[in-house]
């Protein structure tokens, strides 16, 4: 547990570093950008592999 406490202790001042790198426009973008590839994720995973083995390609159009 300490282990664990430590490591999201240190995610999150770097996660604070980071956002104050970056304008209030850019942090907009890039939450924008996060949740488009955070939903494009899920739906190739709920997609499961095409019949190649690999991720559906017409998840990404």
């Amino acid at each position: 547990m300490r282990t664990y406490k430590g490591l999201i202790a240190a995610a999150r001042a770097r996660n604070t570093a980071f956002l104050a790198a970056l304008t209030e426009d850019e942090i907009v973008h890039l939450n924008s950008a996060l949740e488009k590839l955070a939903t494009l994720a899920i739906g190739m995973e709920r997609a499961g592999p095409d019949h190649d083995g690999r991720t559906a390609a017409t998840i990404t159009g």
